[in-house]
């Protein structure tokens, strides 16, 4: 592993220092996409958190790209978030004696690093800054640019990035998960996406990403019985404690689905 390091923020805070931005204040919340070995492919700005430099946000999700996290059976999207402390506050002046840097005075604001080991409460994206602030690693494959593309509302220059994954390789999970989304978030062909969702549940079909990307399918032509059962198939895969915040996104659509499958059912039973 090579996890988020004090001196990656850092670097980060005094180019921002450098740029004029003296007291950055507030907390970043970035959303990492990592692979299953734990190397984070792409990272973005999720909420700016009162933290509005953007060159500072695009330092941070560049650097994160040289993170690597703990392995999963899938791979999956983590919230990460980062606590900027201008200098000059009480708390900033303690945190700065206690690490050597002397006393106030100085201006020099810090950074706090999450312990990484607490579940952070989902927070709505703020997509000009997701657009804005998306890193993707060299290393990332077609596949997974589409994705990160996709994860940012970019759904329309990923597809010819995933379609062209799928169809290179079309036995990678990351290019029809990522395709399935892309189509369905476009208002494209179902039946293609359809198509790219069975696909996954016939390579993996105790995996959560089959029933996800079905899930998405269902959701968007209305099918409730549908949505309902690979609702609650993908919530129930051994995996799918890796993929919690991207289900989280779904839970609303399939609530609604829920609501409407009992009214056509009160509806039906009244006459």
């Amino acid at each position: 592993m090579r996890p988020p390091l004090q001196s990656d923020v850092d670097l980060c805070a005094l180019r921002a220092l450098e740029l004029g931005d003296r007291s950055p204040m507030g907390r970043v919340r970035m959303h990492l996409l990592v692979r299953e070995d734990g190397s984070v492919y792409a990272a973005y700005v999720h909420n700016a958190g009162g933290v509005d430099d953007r060159s500072l946000q695009r330092c941070l999700a560049d650097r994160a790209t040289t993170w690597v996290l703990a392995p999963a059976p899938v791979e999956y999207e983590r919230a990460y978030e980062l606590s900027f402390v201008p200098g000059g506050s009480e708390l900033g002046d303690w945190l700065q004696y206690w690490n050597g840097e002397g006393a106030m005075g100085q201006g020099r604001g810090i950074v706090i690093l999450s312990d990484g080991t607490r579940s952070l409460a989902p927070l709505p994206i703020e997509q000009p800054v997701a657009r804005d602030t998306l890193m993707i690693a060299d290393f990332a494959t077609t596949a997974e640019q589409g994705t990160a593309l996709v994860a940012v509302g970019r759904a329309a220059e990923a597809l010819p990035l995933l379609r062209g994954a799928a169809q290179d390789r079309p036995d990678d999970p990351v290019a029809l998960v990522g395709l399935t989304r892309a189509i369905v978030e476009t208002r494209g062909d179902l039946a293609e996406a359809r198509k790219s969702a069975q696909r996954l549940l016939e390579l993996a079909p105790d995996s959560e990403i089959g029933h996800e990307a079905l899930l998405r399918v269902c959701l968007a032509a209305r099918e409730s019985e549908c949505s309902m059962r690979e609702w609650k198939a993908a919530v129930g895969a051994p995996d799918a404690g890796a993929r919690s915040r991207i289900l989280f996104d779904l839970q609303g659509p399939t609530q609604q689905a829920a609501r409407r499958l009992q009214a056509q059912r009160m509806d039906h039973d009244g006459r």
